[in-house]
């Protein structure tokens, strides 16, 4: 109805499905999925603090204490982190919310489904979407900032070009741009 009442609106939606279905490179599915087993390993026998690594497995630990995952588990979560990146990019948020929790981490995929606008639906008879989506964007920026500040971790530049992209922040496009895979993606 929106589409047929405001001719704008349509070509903004015809933009966006256009550039969703132009990506260069389309996800593909992931052998394994990605529970950091290396590193629980490593947490279990006592052997983190040894090799660096974080003292538990919460998805801030890395980050809050400075350290990284076993570099095994690092490759699985770029490779995960790529495939979201490509998801969102496409904008199948829903198949990246489902990957996520295929791979075992359900907090990821709670942080990638926030972006319904929130609005009346008459067929369903009621209030949906969020209707604390500027917050989410602004924790998506945060998370997208995050990623940027620890450089030297593999899946750093994908998870900060999908939370950027979330976020919908100007200040942020320094983080999508070197993932970019041409001139359809930059659009």
């Amino acid at each position: 109805a929106l589409r047929q009442a405001d001719p704008v609106a349509d070509l903004a939606l015809r933009a966006v499905r256009w550039a969703e279905d132009g990506a260069r490179e389309k996800p593909r599915p992931l052998p394994l999925p990605v529970t950091h087993r290396s590193t629980a390993f490593r947490l279990a026998v006592g052997e983190a603090a040894a090799h660096g690594l974080p003292s538990s497995l919460d998805p801030d630990a890395p980050a809050r204490e400075g350290r990284r995952l076993d570099a095994e588990d690092e490759e699985e979560e770029a490779a995960l982190l790529r495939t979201v990146w490509l998801m969102v990019r496409c904008g199948r948020f829903a198949e990246a919310q489902q990957l996520c929790r295929q791979c075992g981490q359900p907090w990821r995929a709670a942080t990638l489904g926030g972006g319904e606008p929130w609005r009346y639906d008459s067929a369903a008879g009621g209030w949906v979407g969020n209707p604390d989506r500027p917050l989410w964007r602004s924790a998506c920026g945060a998370i997208a900032r995050r990623a940027l500040q620890r450089p030297e971790v593999p899946a750093s530049a994908h998870e900060a070009a999908a939370y950027a992209s979330l976020a919908s922040d100007a200040s942020l496009l320094h983080a999508v741009l070197p993932v970019c895979g041409g001139w359809e993606d930059e659009v």
